[in-house]
């Protein structure tokens, strides 16, 4: 299991047995040390009766951890990946039940119809009534006055423009006095707390930073508010599992891929749609323009729409 996925499976599947997988390189060394690394391991050593694979965009250190657990009969789709459909020479995973054709849908995107489409086949039902879409839960208490905003992508070009969240602040602050907070993580806030400060001197009122030292402070962070801002990063979507009020700006680079999906009308993802979209995140324009030329209008009616839901 990669290391940032550890702290959701604890939460959410408590005293389930984890493999932990620490990251190598591909090759046949590496490939070789890591298989006498598992020798020993409860999982890789006993074996497993059923094995369902959900994760279709694998890497090759991937495939050999599926593959190095023995099970009686597997599931899995086909290896594909945002930039291109899987091919016949991605099925590098003998599985028993290998899937490489899924419906299109218009409003659950890639990634969980090809969820959808392997627990169908494990569990022997019609796929279209197997309910896919992340759901979590929370026991707080009720919502409190923030917007708690995510900025940054996992790459600058999918960071929120920070003019775009200056009047998305200002907005929010002039219509229902609810000031931002920049969810951090643990370590050095230095950058979220930088651009709370040019939020500031940009005229929004009210902005701070609110460092989350665990997943379950984050998740409490996310519930808590009354909104969430965010581009397509994890907070988001926590926040669309929680049935929180969100609104997402999506990229054209991955775009139906992975997001949009929502639990309710509180989900809105806002992005600019160009004749580039699918370009995997190697943009050819000057600069993103899928969220760069996002209108603040756009961005303003979405919230208040998430907000009135």
């Amino acid at each position: 299991m990669a290391p940032h996925a550890r702290e959701l499976a604890r939460r959410e599947f408590p005293g389930i047995e984890q493999a932990e997988v620490e990251p190598w390189h591909s090759g046949l060394g590496s490939l070789l040390r890591y298989q006498r690394s598992q020798a020993t391991t409860p999982l890789f050593q006993r074996g497993v009766g059923r094995l369902v694979c959900l994760r279709h965009n694998r890497l090759f250190q991937e495939n050999v951890v599926c593959g190095s657990i023995p099970a009686d009969e597997t599931w899995g789709a086909a290896t594909g990946e945002p930039s291109r459909e899987p091919g016949q020479w991605l099925a590098s995973l003998p599985f028993d039940h290998v899937y490489r054709s899924f419906p299109e849908s218009s409003t659950v995107p890639r990634d969980l119809v090809r969820h959808r489409t392997v627990v169908g086949g494990f569990l022997g039902v019609d796929p279209d009534r197997v309910d896919i879409v992340p759901r979590m839960e929370w026991n707080g208490g009720a919502a409190e006055a923030y917007v708690a905003v995510s900025p940054f992508g996992s790459a600058a070009i999918r960071d929120f423009p920070t003019g775009l969240l200056a009047d998305a602040g200002r907005h929010l602050w002039s219509r229902h006095r609810l000031p931002l907070r920049l969810l951090a993580p643990p370590g050095d806030p230095s950058r979220y707390k930088a651009l709370a400060d040019r939020l500031i001197a940009d005229g929004v009122p009210g902005v701070g930073v609110r460092v989350c030292g665990s997943l379950d402070g984050l998740i409490d962070a996310v519930a808590a508010s009354r909104l969430v801002l965010s581009v397509e990063t994890a907070t988001a979507h926590l926040a669309a599992a929680l049935d929180r009020p969100l609104v997402a700006l999506l990229g054209g680079g991955h775009f139906n891929w992975f997001a949009p999906w929502q639990r309710s009308p509180r989900q809105r993802w806002v992005t600019n749609r160009v004749p580039c979209f699918g370009c995997n995140w190697l943009c050819v324009q000057s600069e993103p323009v899928c969220f760069t030329q996002i209108p603040p209008k756009a961005v303003e009616e979405a919230m208040e729409q998430v907000l009135g839901a």
